[in-house]
């Protein structure tokens, strides 16, 4: 099968009835056959066959689309469903993501896009709160994705953990941080890409230009209606403590909460990305950034992020002691912090 992803299809996404992409199966030696043809309907028998867990499913790479959009329909399904492994509902999950910011990026002022969004949102919210393991996972996930999917969804992921922590399991506000932080970013779109995208240093002009996504950001997601805490997290992402940030210059507690939870969030998963312009630091590298930074960033909200990262109070001491190892870290972070459910 030319073009075949290599990342296997969770079974239990796919239901009674037609499906929109050619599905493959694994054959014997390791071959790839037809399935079932794209307008075809799923039958009992092949939900059996489905059921099978020593085989693997595929779409074609043109497809994948097609099936982030089909398996976006029927996300609350995937991740309640206990048959379906945690390592199967993260890449789905994630998968998933980078197609909701997608079509966000193509068309922040769509609704459709925004209210797919919240949902998105709302079903790993639930996830937060019955199966944190997948949310732990996410942001642990090795991609190709462009920076900007990619950072978006782990933002939301890591985002959420942290709100969770700070204002415990209140739903709405979960909902409402975890939709900010997946659109925190979404001012870029108005950015020129050739500046988005330069590979050597920015000129101050360009720099200027950049910054300026803060406050499309909040333009865009306040023209949707969205609570004012939302918009600020767009707003003021790029605030610092001290009043160094932009584009407002604020201080300390005169940055939202939620702001600071995306600020921090914003410069972690940044220094673990792969940008055009900077090859990815280890996530130590992160942490330690970050620490250095005292008088620029929330300390409760960084403690917070450390004991997200690191689930033990040893390891959160041996960070503190400089004990700790980047080939520690990144075997923490690889497991999500602990073992598969």
């Amino acid at each position: 099968m030319p073009g075949a992803t290599k990342t296997p299809i969770a079974a239990g996404s796919i239901e009674l009835g037609p499906i929109p992409f050619n599905l493959y199966a694994s054959g014997e030696g390791g071959r790839l056959v037809l399935f079932c043809r794209s307008g075809f309907k799923i039958t009992k028998r092949h939900l059996t066959v489905l059921g099978d867990s020593n085989r693997s499913f595929f779409v074609n790479s043109d497809e994948e689309d097609s099936y982030m959009d089909y398996a976006s329909e029927r996300l609350d399904q995937i991740v309640s469903d206990p048959k379906i492994q945690v390592s199967e509902k993260t890449k789905v999950v994630h998968g998933v993501g980078r197609r909701v910011v997608q079509k966000l990026l193509e068309d922040p002022r769509s609704g459709h896009a925004l209210a797919t969004s919240g949902r998105y949102v709302e079903s790993i919210t639930d996830l937060l709160m019955t199966s944190p393991m997948v949310i732990n996972n996410l942001f642990a996930i090795s991609s190709i994705d462009s920076y900007t999917f990619s950072h978006s969804v782990n933002s939301c992921a890591l985002c959420l953990l942290i709100g969770e922590k700070l204002i415990g399991r209140k739903r709405e506000e979960l909902w409402n941080i975890g939709l900010g932080a997946l659109l925190f970013d979404i001012g870029k779109t108005r950015v020129d890409k050739k500046i988005l995208f330069k590979a050597s240093s920015l000129t101050d002009k360009e720099v200027e230009e950049v910054r300026k996504h803060a406050l499309y950001s909040y333009d865009i997601i306040r023209s949707q209606n969205l609570p004012e805490p939302v918009a600020l997290m767009g707003r003021s992402h790029h605030e610092r403590i001290d009043g160094s940030g932009y584009p407002d210059g604020l201080k300390g507690g005169d940055i939202h909460l939620w702001a600071r939870i995306a600020a921090v969030i914003d410069v972690y998963d940044a220094i673990t990305s792969d940008r055009v312009y900077k090859k990815m630091g280890t996530h130590l590298d992160a942490l330690n950034e970050i620490a250095e930074q005292t008088d620029k960033f929330d300390g409760d909200i960084f403690n917070t992020l450390l004991d997200v990262v690191l689930h033990n109070e040893r390891l959160i001491k041996d960070f503190h002691n400089k004990r700790l190892t980047p080939e520690q870290l990144e075997a923490i972070i690889g497991d999500g912090g602990e073992a598969d459910e």
